[in-house]
């Protein structure tokens, strides 16, 4: 009879979640991961083997999920006009960046550190919303509801003035936190 789960991996991957704003991903510890999950570290080697692949999977649940809300945000709004369907992704975009927004700093920070794993992430997975969001700009554009322009302006039009104030509020309650 197999072992009943403990959800023990699902607990790991939370704990890194939640401490990965804090921390970051070049500063997480096994130990504070697993104390954390309230789990011995030996079942995290049980699971993941190795932190790399760990940290793989930590950032493939994150990914994940935002990419779920925003594939979901777009097909809602799948009957609507290309703008309904743009601004929906949009919205979702601004709204998952505002509720993650010391994650997203955190790996925007370990990122510009070089952490190579966060860049072969980037590299793997961006891709994925990059295309949605891609071809819902040209679906604006082609309806006359947007104006043609080239892909990288429209996308520092449309994201810029939502992830950059999610990122500086970010900055500036990491600082407070960190004040004696």
């Amino acid at each position: 009879m197999p072992r009943p789960s403990s959800q023990a991996d699902q607990r790991l991957i939370q704990a890194a979640l939640d401490l990965l704003p804090r921390n970051g991903l070049n500063a997480l510890k096994v130990r504070q991961v697993a104390a954390r999950a309230g789990v011995n570290p030996g079942l995290f080697h049980y699971h993941f083997r190795t932190k790399r692949e760990f940290n793989r999977r930590v950032l493939q649940e994150f990914y994940e999920t935002f990419f779920a809300r925003l594939t979901g945000a777009v097909a809602a709004a799948g009957g609507g006009l290309p703008r309904d369907r743009l601004r929906a992704a949009v919205l979702t975009l601004a709204r998952f960046g505002r509720e993650h927004r010391g994650l997203l700093l955190a790996i925007l920070r370990d990122l510009l550190d070089g952490n190579r794993e966060i860049l072969v992430f980037v590299r793997e997975n961006f891709p994925r919303h990059f295309t949605i969001m891609y071809r819902l700009m040209k679906d604006t554009q082609r309806s006359g509801t947007l104006r043609r322009l080239p892909i990288p302006v429209m996308i520092a039009m449309l994201a810029g003035p939502q992830i950059l104030p999610i990122l500086a509020v970010a900055g500036l309650e990491r600082v407070v936190a960190d004040r004696p």
